[in-house]
């Protein structure tokens, strides 16, 4: 009879879980139409749930705080909370650090405000300056990745100089080494490849390539019949008419 309880419970708890999931797909759906247009129905549903599930790991359980946490996963990257770029929000969510829950949500807007006071600006205008920037980028010219090489970090500085004075001495060196650890992983060696996986890290979050707002990310570096120089070719392609979309859709914004 116990037994049954506890299997009753769990198909319950399954179900409000489905329904709460379900819920946040319908708001993120009405708030952020226009990710929708980008990612597609199927991609918006897969950033709420993995959004929803990993605000559950980090014991938020009010509805406003998941909610929050979910629009930070679309601005900062789905995995923002475990990237170096933004140590201050993994310190900030966990238990050990701010138990109660409702505090620990306010601290972290206080941080994120921060970040987006100093690093994206009014409007986003120091982010779409650094989209200009990265579009001026010349693929050929650009110098391979070696994780001691002082050139990649300069060249991260002259693209988005706001967001770069914004890490800690401990961000910037977990960075690089994430950086040429996933590079590393995608087989892009120490060529200019890894160097466009880098850059883009830093300007989309360093989780970008299995962020379910960048599928084309996954599927280039996941092509393995292409060599490494070709897959990053090819991300540097997509990534600038990425880029460019932005520019425009910035534009239309403002007009």
């Amino acid at each position: 009879m116990f037994k049954i309880k506890i299997t009753q419970n769990q198909f319950f708890a399954e179900i409000a879980e489905r329904q709460s999931q379900v819920e946040a797909v319908q708001r993120l759906s009405h708030d952020f139409s226009a990710l929708r247009t980008l990612v597609g129905e199927s991609g918006l549903q897969e950033l709420a749930i993995s959004g929803y599930k990993r605000a559950l790991g980090h014991g938020l359980r009010l509805q406003r705080s998941v909610d929050e946490y979910i629009r930070y996963t679309m601005y900062f990257g789905h995995r923002f909370s475990e990237d170096p770029l933004f140590l201050w929000a993994g310190e900030t969510l966990r238990y050990d650090t701010i138990f109660d829950e409702s505090l620990r949500m306010d601290v972290l807007r206080i941080k994120v405000d921060d970040f987006r006071n100093v690093a994206v600006g009014a409007d986003g205008r120091l982010f779409f300056g650094a989209i200009r920037r990265a579009l001026g980028l010349d693929y050929v010219s650009l110098p391979n990745f070696g994780r001691s090489s002082r050139t990649i970090p300069e060249l991260l500085q002259k693209i988005y100089p706001e967001k770069w004075s914004m890490l800690s001495s401990a961000s910037k060196i977990g960075f690089i080494e994430l950086a040429y650890k996933r590079s590393a992983e995608h087989v892009l060696g120490a060529e200019r490849a890894a160097s466009v996986q880098c850059i883009l890290m830093f300007m989309l979050g360093s989780y970008y390539d299995s962020d379910p707002m960048f599928p084309w990310a996954r599927q280039i570096l996941e092509d393995t019949s292409a060599t490494g120089e070709q897959r990053g070719t090819r991300l540097f392609l997509a990534a600038c008419a990425l880029g460019q979309r932005f520019i425009v859709t910035q534009a239309n914004h403002q007009g």
